[in-house]
């Protein structure tokens, strides 16, 4: 009978208590770092103009200026002019390090510092994760013009920093050595998994190994400091698309761990995923606006949706199995589905992630990368799930190895009294064998005898018939002839010793081919003796 009550579900409290405590444990360290970044410059003093002469023209009255402090007030789509004011800084070499801007100019004293285009570049930005460094003279001017043509952003401020070069390095690396940490983490998991499947093809593995590969992806595209290194926008720009593959995967896991409980349900939505990522790819390589408009759009309630009805899934699942690998896939799920919840709203929807910081200040010191440390917590509740099963198959192994010795050594005992009984058949063989060979060597003397004894008795009739015939002659010729007579008499006595001497051949023959004194057949024989 299945228990009831709270106490039931104490693993899966557990479990969880236990992955939230690790998640806390992960991302403080990383909130700390983040509280030492450089903070932004202050926007009371800045300023904006509409670009309403072209961007070759920098100086402007000084009634176009309006003032900054009501971020709504900038143009949404159409370019304008941004005055910051920089504060002292004794940097040797001065950096505006600048987020949230898409075409960009600098400039100071009229004179142009820099400039970006993504149109010119053939680049595709991701504005969250993309940034600009502009280098400023020493010492650092009292200010400088910005020309932003942030059409294809909303109508915020950018946010700058000004710190030495020397310092930025320091803290991008500081921000992004544990992203890259767990990042690499991923990228070996994603390399053995991907190297169990091709060893055992157990789709499994290929979830788990497209799951972490997303995720390392994820790790290395949201990190600054991979810009730094290799300025491609299109590796951060691409990270939107691939969130829907990683859902694929993470949706794919529970088909194969938990066929056939609500395979169809899984695999409809394991398909929906999927096709959504292939949309997203496609439209992010066709049309930027149409690829921008699924991001802000869709993603959202499309993944409201895919998770209630994966949830509804696990919890019909859990109930009914209750075992370790639901209870811990359950607890990773929960953790990953939240955190990744937290990650729409944060980079798929800006305006309610705003409204949400704006509610809770405390928000806003979350991590970037939280998406990553949550997904490799369920890593590692998959390789939980895995090394349970192998140990299921170890012990099942083990079982059978028992099984097996035991049916061995029925099958020797077996075999060795098998053996007994033919060794002892054998013997009885080799005797009967032996007994068989001595009767038809005896029939064969036997039979040699009683040639022998007929060719002495033919012999001997033809030895007395050729002597009583001439023994006749010599008699008739006695009278009438002597010599002939005892010519005939010579022959007879001739032919007697021969025919005598054959006998004596014959019997000599006969002796020779006699059995052994103690054999059976010399005792059973007339005049035969037994010792």
């Amino acid at each position: 009978m299945r228990e009831t009550g709270w106490r039931v579900h104490l693993p899966l409290l557990r479990i969880l208590l236990g992955l939230g405590v690790l998640l806390i444990a992960l991302v403080w360290p990383l909130s700390s770092f983040s509280n030492r970044e450089t903070p932004p410059l202050n926007t009371g003093g800045w300023s904006w103009a509409p670009a309403l002469s072209g961007a070759n023209a920098p100086a402007l009255a000084s009634d176009a200026w309006s003032s900054s402090g009501d971020s709504g007030s900038v143009p949404a789509s159409e370019p304008y002019w941004l005055r910051i004011p920089l504060p002292e800084s004794n940097a040797r070499e001065p950096q505006l390090w600048i987020f949230g801007a898409y075409g960009l100019k600098v400039y100071v004293d009229n004179e142009l510092l820099y400039a970006y285009s993504p149109e010119r570049s053939g680049h595709r930005l991701n504005p969250f994760f993309h940034w600009n460094l502009v280098p400023l003279p020493a010492p650092v001017p009292e200010e400088v013009l910005l020309f932003l043509d942030n059409g294809k952003l909303s109508g915020t401020m950018p946010s700058v920093r000004l710190l030495d070069k020397h310092e930025m390095v320091t803290e991008i690396f500081s921000e992004g050595a544990v992203s890259i940490t767990i990042g690499a983490l991923q990228l070996f998991c994603a390399i053995i998994a991907f190297g169990l499947y091709r060893s055992r093809r157990d789709r499994l593995y290929f979830y788990f190994f497209l799951l972490a590969a997303c995720g390392a992806y994820g790790s290395f595209a949201r990190n600054r400091f991979l810009q730094y290194l290799w300025d491609q926008p299109w590796i951060g720009y691409l990270e939107k698309a691939v969130f829907p593959l990683g859902v694929f995967a993470f949706i794919g896991t529970f088909c194969v761990l938990f066929h056939p409980l609500h395979s169809r349900l899984l695999n409809r939505l394991r398909r929906t995923t999927f096709g959504f990522f292939v949309a997203t790819l496609a439209a992010a390589l066709a049309d930027e606006a149409i690829y921008a408009w699924i991001i802000n759009y869709l993603v959202l309630p499309a993944f409201l949706i895919v998770a209630a009805q994966l949830f509804y899934a696990l919890g019909s699942i859990y109930r009914r199995r209750r075992d370790i690998e639901s209870v811990w896939m359950l607890s990773g799920s929960f953790v990953v589905t939240f955190v990744a919840l937290v990650h729409v709203i944060r980079y798929y929807s800006p305006e309610l992630a705003a409204e949400i910081v704006r509610i809770v200040p405390a928000a806003s010191k979350l991590p970037g990368d939280l998406m990553s440390f949550s997904l490799l917590l369920f890593l590692l509740c998959l390789v939980r799930v895995i090394a349970h099963r192998f140990d299921e198959v170890n012990r099942e192994l083990s079982e059978f190895n028992r099984t097996l010795e035991h049916k061995v050594r029925e099958r020797t005992a077996a075999i060795l009294e098998r053996n007994a009984q033919l060794q002892k058949t054998n013997e009885k063989l080799a005797a009967s064998m032996r007994e068989n060979a001595e009767t038809m060597a005896e029939a064969l003397v036997l039979e040699e005898r009683n040639r022998i004894v007929g060719e002495i008795h033919g012999r001997v009739a033809h030895v007395l018939s050729a002597s009583i015939d001439q023994m006749e002659q010599a008699e008739q010729a006695m009278d009438d002839n002597a010599e002939l007579a005892e010519s005939r008499l010579e022959k007879t006595q001739q032919t007697v010793r021969q025919g005598l001497e054959a006998i004596r051949k014959s019997v000599r023959l006969l002796k020779d081919d006699a059995p052994p004194p103690n054999s059976e057949w010399s005792r059973s024989q007339p005049g035969g003796t037994e010792k």
